[in-house]
């Protein structure tokens, strides 16, 4: 069967500078969480790829990316709409409630300085 959930794929990657995730199939995910959970070096991140239509849990999925400036997203295809369990950033230089408010928005780039 297809997958349904990714969990820590990864987390604790402190040395993480780039990620391409372009190819994941998250169609039929119901838990998206903690997958960059301290990916310190991280800046930059493509989830433009990713549907979350299906998802229900986004916890701490940008937890201690205390770098990342940028995340790209397809408002078609990011949805936040079913997420009972919130994402949670704990990012320096990009808050949880500014990223849910931008994909809210339908922005397709998100950046803060």
């Amino acid at each position: 069967g297809a997958c349904t959930s990714i969990f820590d794929m990864f987390s604790e990657c402190w040395k993480l500078k780039s990620v391409d995730v372009t190819s994941f199939d998250t169609a039929n995910m119901s838990t998206i969480s903690y997958v960059f959970n301290n990916c310190r070096a991280l800046e930059v991140l493509d989830l433009s790829s990713f549907d979350t239509s299906k998802t229900t849990t986004m916890r701490h999925l940008f937890q201690g990316c205390s770098n990342l400036e940028k995340i790209y997203v397809d408002p078609a295809k990011w949805s936040t709409v079913s997420v009972v369990a919130s994402v949670s950033a704990s990012c320096v230089t990009l808050p949880s409630r500014l990223i849910l408010l931008a994909l809210h928005r339908s922005l397709s780039l998100v950046s803060y300085s």
